[in-house]
This record gives C-alpha cells, structure tokens and sequence, in this order.
C-alpha cells in the first residue's frame, strides 16, 4: 500500500501569514525556494501565475542549520 502526502498546496497570502511575514517579503525571497519542491505555479503553463507553496517542503528548508542555509543563499547571489 503506497501513502502519498496530500497536503495541499496554499497561496502567497496562506504561506506569509504562515511565516509572519509580508506577501513582499515572501516575493522578495522566492528566488531561495525551488519550483516543484516548494511552489508551484496555480496554472502550470503560465509562469506569471500565482504561486502555490507546500507548507511542510519550505518548513524542512527553512528548519536546516544557519550553515547550510548560508551556503544556499551564496550559491543563489553568485
């Protein structure tokens, strides 16, 4: 028997409120976060839709050591 995760994804508004911060703020930072692991778009085949996120995916990115996530925020600025 497989169990698959069926969370369901949530908008920007959900994920901000969630983390305490502002939908500019979220925005702002996406680019540290990985499409298909941690958002999606609402309508795939339009890139300029809204972003649909996975709770649980950016809780475990965001839950890493300071050192590994310094390491992920330098990689992205080079």
């Amino acid at each position: 028997m497989v169990v698959r995760n069926l969370e369901p994804w949530i908008s920007n508004s959900e994920m901000s409120k969630y983390l305490g911060i502002s939908t500019r703020t979220l925005k702002r930072n996406e680019k540290y976060f990985s499409k298909g692991t941690h958002y999606r778009f609402k309508d795939p085949l339009n890139p300029k839709s809204h972003k649909m996120w996975k709770r649980a995916a950016v809780d475990q990115m965001l839950s890493q050591p300071d050192n590994v996530l310094r390491r992920k925020v330098s990689r992205v600025q080079t």
